[in-house]
């Protein structure tokens, strides 16, 4: 692809909006939930756009995504408010929250579930510890809701690991492009 994940994720059919950056985060949040060893890209991890100046510099499209970075040019993107160091430090607090829960490892199993069309979910579990996150994805730019019963096996409140409160099977909101992952 001749174009970083952040661009390619500016806008929909209808064209850009202000939702780029929860769009990037909920498509990267998806990643980071299926089953397998993540691969992360330095510019999705920076929330960095498109190198136009690589492109004229080497004369290759596929430099738009291959920027080479130097430790200070880093340190200086993330120490200010914006939405790289936005972006970083989500993109690092749920890669920590994911270390730490056995249903992702790799060769944990993951069930697709059907949602609707407002949702992506699937179910990741750890046969051994009996450990089970699911984890939903509003891929739209509307608030929805979960519908009732569309997550197997579950009673009562559910605990998202994401946000750290409880919520409710029975009525799950979601803002747009939100992803929570429920044990």
């Amino acid at each position: 692809m001749n174009i970083t994940y952040l661009d390619a994720l500016t806008g929909t059919k209808k064209g850009p909006d202000q939702l780029r950056e929860k769009r990037f985060l909920c498509s990267q949040l998806i990643m980071l939930a299926l089953q397998g060893i993540p691969a992360i890209y330095v510019q999705s991890l920076l929330g960095t756009g498109n190198d136009y100046e690589g492109v004229k510099k080497t004369g290759r499209a596929r430099s738009i995504n291959r920027k080479q970075w130097d430790e200070e040019t880093i340190l200086n993107l993330l120490s200010t408010e914006s939405g790289h160091k936005h972006i970083f430090s989500e993109y690092t607090r749920v890669i920590n929250i994911r270390k730490q829960i056995k249903a992702f490892h790799p060769d944990c199993p993951q069930q697709i579930l059907s949602c609707g069309d407002s949702f992506f979910a699937l179910v990741r579990e750890n046969r051994e510890t009996g450990e089970r996150v699911f984890c939903i994805s509003n891929i739209t730019s509307r608030y929805a809701t979960l519908p009732n019963g569309v997550l197997p096996g579950r009673n009562g409140s559910l605990k998202d690991l994401l946000a750290g409160d409880q919520v409710l099977k029975e009525s799950v909101p979601f803002e747009p492009y939100q992803s929570r992952w429920l044990c």
